[in-house]
C-alpha cells in the first residue's frame, strides 16, 4: 500500500515535470528518469514479474513453481499425428496454390509478350506497305 502511494506520487510528479519541460522548457525530467525506473522495480509485485507463459525461464532471482495450468498450457504445445498430418497438408496445399499462382502470373506474362510482339510485327507490316521503310 505504502509502495503504491509512493509510485503514484511519483508518476504525478512526473507528469508534472513533462508539463513543465513542454511549457517552460525545463530539463527536470531527465533527472526523474533513473529514480523512476528504480521505484518501479520495487513497487512491481513478484508475481508479475515471475514468467508464467516460459517455464524454462532463466531469470536471475525469481524462482518459477510449476503449476497444474502451466502443464496445461506446456502440453498444449506437444503436437499429436493428426495436428502434424494437418499441417503438413496446409503446408503442401499452400504450396501448389503457390505453384499455381506463379504459373498464372508466368502465363499472364508470356501472352502479354507475345501479344506484344504480335502488334509490333502488325504495325511493322503495316509500315512496310506503307513504303515509309525501304
Amino acid at each position: 500500500m505504502f509502495v503504491e502511494i509512493i509510485a503514484k506520487s511519483i508518476t504525478f510528479a512526473w507528469i508534472w515535470c513533462m508539463l513543465r519541460l513542454v511549457i517552460f522548457n525545463t530539463f527536470e525530467i531527465a533527472y526523474m528518469l533513473p529514480i523512476i525506473i528504480i521505484l518501479d522495480r520495487f513497487a512491481t509485485p513478484s508475481s508479475t514479474i515471475t514468467s508464467v507463459e516460459n517455464n524454462r525461464s532463466k531469470s536471475v532471482g525469481f524462482a518459477t513453481q510449476e503449476g497444474p495450468d502451466d502443464k496445461k498450457k506446456r502440453n498444449a504445445f506437444i503436437k499429436g499425428k493428426a495436428e502434424t498430418l494437418l499441417n503438413e497438408m496446409i503446408s503442401k496445399l499452400m504450396h501448389d496454390e503457390k505453384k499455381k499462382a506463379f504459373q498464372k502470373i508466368r502465363n499472364h506474362f508470356q501472352y502479354s509478350i507475345k501479344n506484344e510482339e504480335k502488334k509490333r510485327a502488325e504495325k511493322y507490316e503495316a509500315l512496310k506497305k506503307s513504303k515509309f521503310i525501304i
